[in-house]
């Protein structure tokens, strides 16, 4: 099954209400683990309005690990052979001394056709934990998410999140997603 590994979202305006927008994407390249895809939004005058690069990997069902992707699936998408990764931005990690967490036991609907947690569901912990004035008061410029082990129904986690203030008036908050005892998922959000 394919699995997403991280996302790198750049976002330079959000679309606003009924405004038309052209959607676009492009697979960009591969390597032996790796696949990487690009999803774009242009307004009319074909500005660039948000931009995501997206990290794909394979799964093997039975025995939960990543796979090799292979030469014959990527085929009909044309991308790149690389032999590197790309890199996204560095995740900061959460300031223990200044975070805040937020428990959480996953329900059988955050669960999606592999058996583990939806990615969505992860962006709905990692903004429960963001304090509303923050919420309220600024816009998103830029997210980077990693997902690094999968959660299972039934699992509590812990959604844990400090934030920096940044120049230009600016607020960087990083997360951690625990499951017992590990790292789930980690994130920065500007």
């Amino acid at each position: 099954a394919w699995i997403i590994i991280q996302y790198d979202i750049k976002i330079n305006r959000m679309p606003t209400r009924r405004e038309e927008i052209t959607l676009e994407t492009e697979a960009l390249s591969y390597n032996r683990f790796f696949t990487y895809r690009a999803f774009r939004a242009f307004d009319q005058a074909d500005n660039l309005l948000v931009e995501v690069i997206t990290t794909f990997g394979v799964m093997e069902m039975t025995t939960r690990k990543l796979t090799q992707v292979s030469k014959e699936l990527i085929a009909p998408y044309q991308a790149e052979e690389i032999r590197t990764m790309l890199r996204a931005p560095k995740i900061k990690p959460v300031n223990k001394e200044t975070a805040t967490s937020m428990p959480s036991r996953v329900r059988y609907l955050d669960i999606d056709g592999n058996m583990h947690v939806n990615n969505a569901k992860y962006f709905d912990w990692i903004i429960n934990t963001i304090d509303t004035d923050i919420l309220e008061n600024y816009l998103i410029e830029a997210v980077t998410i990693k997902y690094e082990k999968e959660v299972g129904f039934g699992n509590m986690i812990e959604s844990t999140v400090s934030v920096e203030q940044l120049a230009d008036n600016k607020v960087m908050t990083a997360h951690v997603i625990e499951n017992g005892g590990g790292n789930a998922c980690i994130a920065t959000i500007t």
